[in-house]
């Protein structure tokens, strides 16, 4: 999963506040999939039952401008910036980031139709308000976090799916 940055100077304003250290010029997206990472993308591995992120670290930073996450120390990279979980990291940095945001939420849960309910709902909100949405059915404790990165900080309203 890759989202792209839509807010990106707010982004760079964030990021850098958390990580002062390891500033940053320019993003144009953040992603868990290393096969999807671009040039200026932050990289999140994540290490799951059979398989580990932190393998593709190499690969993602032949990419101009990448910065990795990583669980495992790094110290002679200056684009890899430790982390004791990538998963609190993330979680964190959506944290600021939906601190950030003025947008009032409006939340869709439910067992069935969340994904079309935001969706309609969009679509019949963006023709008089500023908003954002979920990317996709985007809603797991990854992907929702993702998604909010998707969202502008300025807007009037934000339409989420929670699963």
């Amino acid at each position: 999963m890759r989202i792209k940055i839509k807010d990106k100077n707010n982004f760079v304003k964030t990021f850098n506040q958390i990580y002062p250290e390891k500033k940053i010029e320019n993003i144009n997206g953040i992603s868990i999939d290393s096969r999807l990472i671009d040039s200026h993308d932050i990289f999140i591995p994540l290490k799951g039952i059979s398989f580990d992120g932190h393998q593709f670290i190499d690969s993602v930073l032949k990419k101009s401008g990448t910065i990795c996450l990583s669980e495992k120390k790094d110290p002679t990279n200056q684009r890899i910036i430790h982390t004791s979980s990538n998963k609190n990291a993330l979680l964190n940095l959506a944290s600021v980031w939906r601190d950030k945001m003025k947008s009032k939420v409006i939340a869709i849960t439910g067992s069935n139709g969340k994904t079309t309910t935001k969706e309609l709902l969009y679509h019949i909100i963006k023709s008089k308000y500023k908003c954002s949405k979920s990317i996709d059915n985007h809603n797991s404790t990854i992907g929702l976090p993702l998604s909010l990165f998707n969202c502008k900080i300025n807007d009037e309203y934000t339409v989420l799916e929670l699963g």
